[in-house]
């Protein structure tokens, strides 16, 4: 679709072009020792190499975010790249460990509404494809959770699943 950022045409390198962005953000907040800036960027940087299905780049951008936040103690970002993570996971057919690390992150005290709506949607998913209870249970509280934080992206998510296991 031109002009979408999807151009099947373009050089790797080129497609999306806001993934290229995202990588320079995230080495100028590095160079400039911006721990918070860098963190954010890790976060943003995997979400969207998950979003455009880069996997592997993905899990380098997690691993090395992790790392980079562990060390500095920054625990919301962690969380928000172990909810990315459940999806990755959950993409690349590894449900096992998915479900590990989803229950990793909502069995954390306090985790907040929007740090459990990766981990209860990709366990719903991952139960409802097993022929498993309680799927319908957890994409609904995710859907919930989203629609009170008021993001359309994350309810539509919930609730397209939710239709495909009907």
């Amino acid at each position: 679709m031109p002009g979408s950022g999807h151009d099947g045409d373009l050089p790797r390198r080129q497609w999306p072009g806001w993934i290229g962005s995202i990588e320079r953000a995230l080495q100028l907040a590095l160079d400039a020792n911006l721990e918070q800036e860098a963190a954010d960027t890790y976060v943003v940087l995997q979400d969207n190499l998950v979003n455009v299905q880069r996997l592997e780049e993905a899990q380098r951008c997690y691993r090395a975010g992790m790392a980079f936040c562990e060390g500095r103690e920054l625990r919301w970002r962690t969380r928000c790249m172990r909810g990315t993570q459940t999806d990755t996971l959950l993409l690349l057919g590894s449900w096992d460990e998915a479900v590990d690390l989803c229950n990793e992150v909502l069995a954390i005290p306090g985790v907040s509404a929007s740090n459990q709506l990766y981990p209860l949607r990709i366990l719903g998913t991952i139960r409802g494809r097993r022929g498993e209870p309680g799927y319908a249970e957890l994409l609904d509280s995710s859907a919930a959770l989203a629609a009170g934080i008021v993001s359309p992206v994350w309810v539509a998510q919930a609730r397209a699943v939710r239709a495909e296991l009907q």
